[in-house]
């Protein structure tokens, strides 16, 4: 698949622009040459075997004749005239079949061609009045018909297509191929683009030669395309396929142009080439069938090249070959090419066609960017003889305020995984890595930043020794070690499957582990720093504070006042102790406590205790400071129901749904509507203990006339093994 390079020593963008340069220098000198034509200034049809008028614009015949006016002889004074038909008017000449007819019909250009060349012609309408004018012998290119634009853009566009593909990838059979398909059908357009828009007539020579240039060129591309699925995306057999074929491509030619041959010069050598094109086609299909990523690309490929194949030979090639008119125009069928290319482009962008990566296209756009500015530019200053300053500041104004805008949204379009762009995830981002609840460890944090950032279809862990990122699979999947040592996160399908992998996608890859990194030596560093300040609080808490209450517990005169301390003493250790355990603890195990206290609280009050939990949550466990809340919580809102309801009965539920835990304390007695209390230190603390466990606490009466607070706050559920 490989060979020597064509023009090793050139950069890929002086190569793309040595391209440019030399395609603008063509379309300049056929646009110098179409100028140059003689001209009347009017557009001819033929209608019902009649040369009808269908325009007339600013020339000498203004004023003189009028749109559907029949123009049946053209000649000069003292001279012979010459009927003019439809046939004179066509745009292909090379639809005529047999090389009678072509010579015939060169013979003819020729007479026109000479009589409006510096000479004064008579014209004779279909009422037999006889108008004597005097041609242009300049014509202006406002006039110039909007046929020779779209082909020149056509074949402009198709040319550099193919010169850009192959200059990034220039030892590559295929791209070459391209190549040479874009540049002959660029020569074949400009050469139509010069015919098709004539005003009747062009020298019999400049026209035979023109038309040669279109057989080349049309020939080159036709056969390109088939040699392009010989080779792509694998070579069908060891046969030096295109060297065969374009040394045919020019014998056949050659015959042409001498007219050697009268089967040469019909359209059955198309015919012979979209039947290739679907042969190849379909023996490609089945050579990758055991390669999804070849078939993806062979998929894209083949499609545009068939179905563009198969209109032209259908709406033009056929129609000919069986004596009927083209169901379509020319500028159609190059527009059906212009449209595979564009497809081609596409293609790069999905499926890395050719193994083009995404800044292809952003070479393309800085390209496009220029040759914007000078196109709008030249079309004041040409079509509009304005100066050159103001028109190049108008140009400007309206690639600024129009072409970027509307460039911007078909990128968004064509690229919607850019849609997703770096900082509108930047918030997800940062709660991920500093969210230690969800993502405990560096490699959950990891696993959950690529999920957003790549949104592949699958991702899970392999086990590799490899410490390097890397795309693998030709860009299927991608790579990336984790932290704990011979594991590595396989990435399948970017992009939920729309594209693959791209060097970029490396380097962001890279970028979210070094975050990773990052993210985790500084939480070890403030956990550092925050473990040192526990020690020391937690030792003054001990040495100070907690002897203190153990001398009170023993030295107070009344068993009251000693349980009163004994239980500061012991809030003071679970305080204690929850600064100093840094582990999990199961949920099950808080629940016992928070009972264990409440049988301890209501004991010697007249009351009935309810108690409901959600059984054994092996699964859900809590922080130490998630326990002390919790606890503190259950502990005010039970003060408070005996302090101030006398009630005869307490029920404490707790439950959990998904990721919530929902805990209930309510109890009957006296009490008045939670709306007209006035807040105190003791729910105060409540709502600040509920904030911070992220949740909320409020109070309500149900139906049966309790009062009631629910605390709703989130936990962490691991999955059981």
């Amino acid at each position: 698949m490989t060979s020597r390079y064509w023009l090793p020593n050139l950069a890929p963008v002086t190569t793309l622009l040595i391209g440019v340069v030399f395609a603008l220098s063509i379309v300049f000198a056929a646009i110098i040459y179409e100028k140059s034509m003689p001209s009347l200034g009017i557009e001819l049809t033929g209608n019902a075997g009649f040369v009808v008028v269908e325009q007339v614009a600013d020339g000498p015949l203004q004023g003189k004749m009028n749109v559907g006016d029949v123009i049946l002889t053209i000649g000069v004074e003292d001279g012979a005239a010459l009927s003019l038909t439809p046939d004179m008017l066509i745009e292909e000449p090379n639809s005529l079949l047999g090389y009678a007819a072509l010579n015939d019909f060169l013979h003819r250009q020729q007479q026109v061609s000479d009589m409006m060349r510096n000479n004064a012609v008579q014209l004779t309408t279909g009422d037999s009045q006889q108008l004597t004018v005097q041609p242009l012998q300049d014509r202006p290119l406002v006039q110039i018909p909007s046929t020779f634009w779209l082909l020149v853009l056509f074949g402009f566009t198709v040319f550099v297509i193919g010169v850009a593909v192959w200059s990034f990838r220039r030892g590559q059979i295929h791209t070459r191929i391209l190549a040479v398909g874009g540049f002959g059908l660029f020569i074949g357009a400009i050469a139509a683009a010069i015919y098709a828009s004539r005003e009747i007539a062009l020298p019999q020579y400049d026209l035979l030669a023109l038309i040669a240039c279109n057989d080349m060129g049309i020939m080159l591309f036709a056969y390109s395309m088939v040699l392009l699925l010989w080779y792509y995306p694998t070579r069908l057999f060891a046969f030096p396929m295109a060297r065969v074929v374009y040394i045919l491509v020019i014998a056949v030619w050659f015959m042409q142009v001498m007219q050697s041959a009268e089967i040469v010069h019909s359209f059955y050598k198309y015919i012979l080439a979209w039947a290739l094109i679907l042969t190849f086609g379909t023996y490609q299909w089945r050579r990758t069938r055991q390669s999804p990523l070849d078939r993806a690309a062979l998929k894209w490929l083949v499609l545009t090249i068939a179905i563009m194949a198969t209109l032209i030979a259908v709406s033009w090639y056929i129609p000919i070959l069986y004596g009927s008119q083209p169901v379509a125009s020319i500028t159609t069928s190059f527009g059906l090419v212009f449209v595979l290319y564009i497809g081609l482009v596409l293609g790069v962008i999905r499926y890395k066609l050719f193994e083009l990566e995404r800044w292809w296209i952003d070479i393309w756009i800085w390209l496009a960017s220029g040759l914007m500015v000078v196109s709008v530019d030249l079309l004041f200053f040409l079509m509009m003889e304005m100066a050159f300053i103001p028109s190049l500041a108008i140009a400007v104004l309206l690639i600024g305020w129009v072409y970027f805008p509307l460039r911007q949204k078909v990128l968004a379009w064509l690229r919607p995984d850019s849609n997703r762009r770096f900082e509108k995830y930047i918030p997800d981002m940062i709660g991920t890595l500093f969210d230690q609840e969800r993502y405990p460890s560096s490699d959950e944090k990891l696993r959950a930043l690529a999920r957003d950032a790549f949104v592949p279809l699958g991702i899970k862990e392999i086990r590799s020794a490899d410490s390097d990122i890397k795309i693998a699979d030709s860009g299927l999947t991608l790579h990336i070690p984790m932290f704990e040592a011979g594991k590595m996160l396989e990435l399948s399908s970017c992009g939920r499957g729309s594209r693959l992998f791209s060097d970029e996608d490396e380097r962001m890859a890279k970028t979210l582990r070094g975050l990773v990194d990052r993210a985790v030596s500084l939480k070890a560093a403030q956990e550092a720093g925050a473990s040192v300040e526990r020690e020391r609080i937690m030792r003054d808490l001990h040495d100070d504070v907690a002897a203190r209450l153990l001398s009170l517990v023993h030295s107070v005169p009344t068993v009251q006042l000693e349980d009163q301390a004994r239980s500061a003493l012991y809030a003071l250790r679970d305080t204690i102790y929850s600064l100093e355990r840094n582990e999990r603890i199961a949920f099950q195990e808080v629940l016992l406590s928070i009972r264990a206290y409440v049988d301890e609280a209501v004991a010697g009050y007249p009351l009935r205790l309810e108690w409901q939990d959600c059984g054994y949550c092996s699964e859900i466990s809590l922080s130490s400071r998630q326990q002390i809340n919790m606890q503190r919580v259950v502990q005010e809102a039970v003060a408070n129901a005996l302090k101030h309801a006398s009630p005869s009965m307490l029920r404490i539920e707790v439950s959990l749904e998904e990721t919530l835990c929902r805990l209930l304390v309510c109890h009957d007695g006296e009490f008045s509507s939670p709306d007209e209390w006035v807040a105190g230190q003791g729910l105060h603390n409540i709502k600040t203990r509920a904030r911070e466990l992220n949740g909320e606490a409020k109070w309500h009466v149900p139906d049966d006339g309790r009062c009631c607070m629910q605390l709703v706050f989130p936990v962490l559920r691991r999955e059981v093994a």
